[in-house]
Formats: C-alpha cells, sequence, structure tokens
C-alpha cells in the first residue's frame, strides 16, 4: 500500500465438535433438575462457566419451540446465509473464557462441525461435532484436524458443553473454552488472526456419530476470518441513529495494462451548512471485479492555498483522468494540498463506525472537495479492465465529544529495503522518533483508540511497539498470523495513551522461503510495506510519521549514483553507477544478477536496517510553508520560484526520486531499552 509521503507528490496516501466431551451426563444434570428456561438463571453463574450444566437431554421426538438466548452475545458472524448456519460468542476477559453460540437452520436430524485453525484449513484445527441423537441425548466431541480431510478425537477434551437443542427451526450448540487450555492439540485464542472452519451433515446416520467416536472424515464447507478476541465493532450498515448520511467518493476507471497503479483523482463533496463529523466508513465496489482489482484505496480532505477560494481552485480539476499519484515528480493534480485522511479501505476490511467518542471534522468550509487514491492489481497487465470503486463516507450533524484524525506510522514508502530470498523471520521496523511525536503530539498527550495493521504477501507477523523513555510499553497492537488479504479496521479493547516523547514502532517479520529473489519495499503486492494506520483522537496535523534507512548509503554499498522510479515499470531503475554495464537495469534485476545472498550477507543486511541509524519524516501537513517548499525542492526542472498552476498542468516523464525528500532528523530503533515480553502460554 502507499501513501502520500512526498508533499509535492503525495505525501503518503493509508468446524463444532467442541467439546469437555463428557461421555455421559453427569448425575447432577438430568432433564428434570433444570429450569425450563435458562434465561432464569442468574447472569453471573452462567460467566462462571462452571460444570453443573453439561448438556441438556431432549425427548423424542425433539422438542419443538424457540430456543432460550441465556448469553448475550456480543459478536456475530453468518457463516452461510443459505444454511442458516451462524456464529455468535461472547468473551470474558476476567475469567479468559469464550461462550460461543452455533445454529444451523435445518429440519433434519445431523450434526454440526465447528473448528477454530490458524489456516484456512482443517489440518491443526481445534474442531468440535455436536448435536442432539435420536433418543434426544446430547452429544459433543472435542476432535483436532490431523489432516485435511480427518479429525481424530483430541486426548483432552476441553471444550464445555452448555447446551444442545433440536427444534423445528434447527441445531443450536452453546458452548465453552478457554483462551488457552495448555493442549498441544488446540488453538490458544489470541489477538491474533483466527480461521473459523465449519462443516454441517444432515444424515445423523451417515457420519454415526456418538460420544465413543474416535475419528471421523470431516468435508470442510467453509471458513472465515475473525479476531475473536477484539471489542465490538459495529458495521456502518448497523447505525441505529437516523441523522447518520452517507456519500461516496468514486470513480469509473479503466486500468492501464500494467500489474500495479497508484491513481488518483479530485472529487468535489456533499455541500454541507455547517460543520458534521465523519462517523465511519466503507468500501464502494459496482461489482466483484471491481473490489477484486483494489489492493486498498484512500479518500483526502483537500485544502487549498491560502488566499485561493477552495471552489475556484479545485473545480478545474474536477472530472480530470488522474494520474499516478506517487511516480510522477510534477503533478497534473495538486495532490499535495489533499492531505487530511478521512477513509482508508483495504482488501478484506469490512465497513466500520468510530468509537462513539470521536469523529473527523467535515463541513467547516463553504466547498470541500476530496481526493480519491487507488491502488489498483493487474497481474494479467489486461487493458481492458473498466473497474468502479470508491469510498462511502459516513456523517452526521450530531457533533462527537471528541475530533480525531488517522495517521500512519512505520516505513517510508518511497524509501528502500531489501529482504534477500530464502529468509525466515526477517525483522524490518520503521520508528517514529521522539522529536516527532514532540512535534505531533498535544501537551497531555492522545489516545490511540483503533489500528488497521498494513503490509504485504510476505510479512507474517506485525507488531505496534510503544517505548517511554528506556522502557518498552505493552503492545498497542500486533498479530502473530497476520494475512495481507485481511486487513480489518481493530478497535483497541482499551484506548492506549501516548505522549510527546514517546516513541513509536511498526515491526514486520517477514518470509520469502517460498522465493528466489529478493523482495524489495515499494508500491506492488510483490513488494513489501510495514506500516500502521491509527485512529487518535486528536485532530492532528500530521499525516504520518515514517522512517527509512538511507537509500544512498544502499546505493553507494553497490556503486549505484543515480536510481530512480519507472512509471510503468513501478519499479526503481539505475540510471548512473560505477560499473556503466548496471545503467538501465532495475534494482531488482541488479541484485539478481550480481548479489549472491550468503547467511553473513543476510545477516549483515537485516542488522543495518534494523538496528542503523534511519531517517525520519514527520511534516506538519498543515503548514503550506513546508508544502510550498517541498514542492519548490522536488523541481529540479526549475530555477526559481514555481508557478503552482503551470507545474500542475505539466505532465513531464518521471525523474522521481527513491527516497523521501525533507527528513526530519533521524532515528534509530531503540534497542537498548528494556523490552516488553509478550505473556507466555502454558507452551511456553
Amino acid at each position: 500500500m502507499a501513501w502520500q509521503i512526498c508533499m509535492s507528490l503525495v505525501l503518503f496516501t493509508i468446524l463444532v465438535t467442541v467439546t469437555n466431551v463428557k461421555s455421559q451426563l453427569t448425575p447432577s444434570v438430568q432433564s428434570n433438575s433444570l429450569p425450563s428456561d435458562l434465561s432464569l438463571i442468574p447472569r453471573n453463574i452462567l460467566n462462571s462457566f462452571g460444570s453443573g450444566i453439561q448438556s441438556i437431554p431432549q425427548l423424542t421426538p425433539p422438542l419443538v419451540g424457540t430456543t432460550p438466548s441465556f448469553v448475550q452475545y456480543r459478536r456475530r458472524e453468518v457463516l452461510n446465509e443459505e444454511l442458516g448456519f451462524v456464529v455468535e460468542w461472547e468473551v470474558n476477559r476476567n475469567t479468559k473464557r469464550v461462550v460461543f453460540n452455533i445454529s444451523v437452520e435445518t429440519p433434519e436430524m445431523g450434526y454440526l462441525a465447528f473448528g477454530l485453525s490458524r489456516r484456512e484449513q482443517v489440518e491443526g484445527a481445534d474442531v468440535i461435532i455436536g448435536g442432539v441423537g435420536w433418543d434426544g441425548q446430547s452429544y459433543l466431541l472435542d476432535m483436532y484436524g490431523e489432516d485435511n480431510s480427518t479429525i481424530v478425537r483430541d486426548t483432552k477434551q476441553s471444550w464445555q458443553l452448555l447446551r444442545a437443542e433440536l427444534t423445528s427451526q434447527g441445531l443450536v450448540l452453546s458452548v465453552s473454552r478457554s483462551f488457552d487450555t495448555c493442549d498441544e492439540q488446540d488453538v490458544v485464542l489470541s489477538n491474533d488472526l483466527t480461521y473459523i472452519v465449519w462443516g454441517y451433515v444432515d444424515d445423523f446416520r451417515l457420519g454415526q456419530v456418538n460420544n465413543s467416536t474416535q475419528s471421523l472424515q470431516l468435508n470442510l464447507q467453509g471458513s472465515t476470518r475473525v479476531y475473536l478476541l477484539d471489542p465490538v465493532v459495529n458495521t456502518t450498515s448497523s447505525s441505529s441513529t437516523n441523522d447518520v448520511q452517507s456519500f461516496i467518493v468514486s470513480r469509473t476507471f479503466q486500468l492501464p495494462a500494467r500489474r500495479t497503479s497508484y491513481w488518483c483523482t479530485i472529487h468535489r463533496g456533499n455541500v454541507l451548512a455547517s460543520k458534521h463529523h465523519v462517523v465511519g466508513y466503507s468500501g464502494y465496489f459496482a461489482n466483484e471485479e471491481s473490489e477484486r482489482h483494489v489492493h486498498h484505496q484512500m479518500v483526502y480532505r483537500c485544502r487549498g492555498p491560502p488566499g485561493k477560494d477552495a471552489s475556484t481552485y479545485f473545480n478545474q480539476f474536477v472530472g480530470h483522468p488522474g494520474e499516478e499519484c506517487y511516480v510522477e515528480e510534477v503533478h497534473a493534480i495538486p495532490t499535495s494540498f489533499c492531505l487530511e485522511l478521512v477513509g482508508m479501505w483495504g482488501v478484506g476490511q469490512r465497513g466500520f463506525e468510530f468509537p462513539e467518542t470521536v469523529g473527523f471534522p467535515i463541513g467547516d468550509a463553504a466547498n470541500e472537495f476530496f481526493m480519491l487514491e487507488t491502488h489498483y492489481d493487474n497481474p494479467e497487465e489486461r487493458g481492458d479492465i473498466i473497474v468502479e470503486n470508491g469510498i462511502e463516507i459516513m456523517y452526521s450533524p450530531k457533533l462527537r465529544p471528541t475530533e480525531g484524525s488517522m495517521v500512519f506510522l512505520g516505513t517510508s514508502p518511497l524509501g528502500l529495503y531489501m529482504v534477500p530470498p530464502r529468509s525466515q523471520n526477517f525483522n524490518i521496523v520503521g520508528t517514529c522518533s521522539s522529536y516527532c511525536t514532540k512535534s505531533m503530539i498535544p501537551v497531555g498527550g492522545m489516545e490511540i483508540l483503533g489500528t488497521i495493521l498494513h503490509s504485504h504477501m510476505t510479512t507474517k507477523q506485525i507488531h505496534f511497539r510503544h517505548f517511554r523513555g528506556n522502557k518498552e510499553l505493552p503492545w498497542i497492537s500486533s498479530d502473530d498470523n497476520y494475512s495481507y488479504s485481511f486487513q480489518h479496521f481493530r478497535v483497541l479493547p482499551e484506548p492506549v495513551k501516548v505522549l510527546p516523547g514517546d516513541q513509536l514502532a511498526t515491526q514486520c517479520i517477514m518470509s520469502t522461503t517460498d522465493k528466489d529473489n529478493t523482495t524489495l519495499s515499494g508500491f506492488s503486492t510483490r513488494d513489501e510495506m510495514c506500516v500502521t494506520f491509527a485512529l487518535v483522537n486528536r485532530d492532528l496535523p500530521f499525516l504520518y510519521c515514517t522512517s527509512e534507512y538511507p537509500t544512498q548509503v544502499t546505493m553507494a554499498k553497490y556503486g549505484i549514483r543515480n536510481m530512480t522510479w519507472h512509471r510503468e515499470l513501478q519499479e526503481r531503475i539505475i540510471n548512473d553507477a560505477v560499473n556503466p554495464t548496471h545503467v538501465g537495469l532495475t534494482f531488482s534485476q541488479f541484485l539478481e544478477n550480481n548479489v549472491e545472498w550468503t547467511p553473513q550477507e543476510r545477516e549483515q543486511l537485516e542488522r543495518e536496517q534494523y538496528n542503523g541509524v534511519h531517517q525520519v519524516f514527520c511534516p506538519n501537513i498543515k503548514n503550506y510553508a513546508v508544502i510550498g517548499h517541498s514542492v519548490l525542492a522536488l523541481n529540479n526542472a526549475t530555477g526559481g520560484l514555481v508557478n503552482l498552476e503551470a507545474m500542475m498542468s505539466d505532465n513531464r516523464p518521471t525523474t522521481r526520486s527513491v527516497s523521501t525528500p525533507l527528513t526530519n532528523g533521524i532515528v534509530s530503533f531503540p534497542r537498548e531499552a528494556s523490552m516488553y515480553k509478550k505473556p507466555a502460554t502454558c507452551r511456553g
């Protein structure tokens, strides 16, 4: 993903096999000893998840009626609409348990499978099989994915059956499990990405399932990805307030016949009579093909230069076909004046609403304009694909208590770092310095309310880290099972206070064991990025705080004198080098032909890039003088003052630098600090 880093270009534009399989009911749990309505059981008893409620015997034929609800489930996923297969769950962080309510709408006798996995597969999954037999007895089996089609009985039955019921409306199971069962055959429930895998057999006799079953052949029918322990996140469609309205910033676009494009266009916003607050957003796509070809997209609010009417200034660019956002040295549209990030959608993301305490201001200007930045992915390099995409902005006249903003922190997308082929657990980091947080954060500090962790295909783990003085505080956000195709907005369990002078670092742990070529930082999904988008409760005049290992140091190491971005290839190309035969090569080609990645070379590179001195960037986007200065500094074609209007209309071939301009000093990852240790599990 890429952002508006450059101020004259675009400063970087953002299965139920559960269990506790008790083969028989405990003597104290006979059906006539249970209340007919489980909702009469006190909530505090149910929340303790004691052993008193193991299963609820059913009459033959099975009961017909409404299933009582005895837990206020706060999270819900529809696994299959046609089957009415739904899972709801409630997290209790005090007892470190989760209650799941799993239901499927079917009139047939059968059993369901529900599993938790680190991958989109049955192998390695923690699976439960449950249902109600013809004798009216409920059953629950805790099983383990031996391979992708076979599940076997777990040696330790860790799931607890709270309720099993078959009615005219279908089958319902309520079960619970600890976060960490200390069982190697179970999946630890953590803050990491989890895959829910599921299946249903609508003929009980086919499965031959009972409390003595040792193994089964399981046909996986589906999966979905969730962050199980995250707080509730409301989607934009769930708003219960009638005052929330929306508008869509979108474009229809014919993709260039190249693998990667970052395209920017200017759009007119709604005319609002007074200040409103943006309270959420979601991705907009005309069809599935449009969504398939978008990796990420962001919307920025534009502000005109001092003394210029926004309508007069930006109107001329509305309807303009747009241009590449980053690899142009001079621009046909005024990207440098569109720097306030109001919405960001990444692949796999759902719409969401902000926490109720914060909103982004809009409508405080008579005429508002927005810029849409989209990373299009066209792996087949077809030129006949037309897409329609954008972002739907949700807004309300009811102002929230605080005005917030979104900033991104990590590595600079215009900078250069490398991950050698056949590397495992290779560390990359981008750090926001103490100097920058002193400049960015007001006295009294700010709170981070939520994050989007963003990287590409080689990243396996991301940690958003927080340092104060010589001590590392608990990670703000992390995922040790990261998937680049599920860029979910995550509300934090509790806001995290950040003070001026703190350091913030985004660490990505990458694996290229399946690659033969060096992976570079860059714009394509084949390249890499390492950033965190942070939702904060302060309206900061900053878009980003990033760092990069100096590109000039890397170039000098390999005898490269000049290197720039190539628009069509979206790669760095060598223009001048000590060895003339290297001129005209892309940097990727140069590395493939000239660098042998020995274990020593690999380790040295990791140390240099991770622990070395970085340049840091945290420009104030509302400071027109800084913007004007960056425009002048990047315009090598002129020797004096630049006529901005003339420059915006000029679209010459790119000579775009491969490093970020206008550094705000230097920074190193605080490796001497006392490091935070992630709480250990039973497995160590």
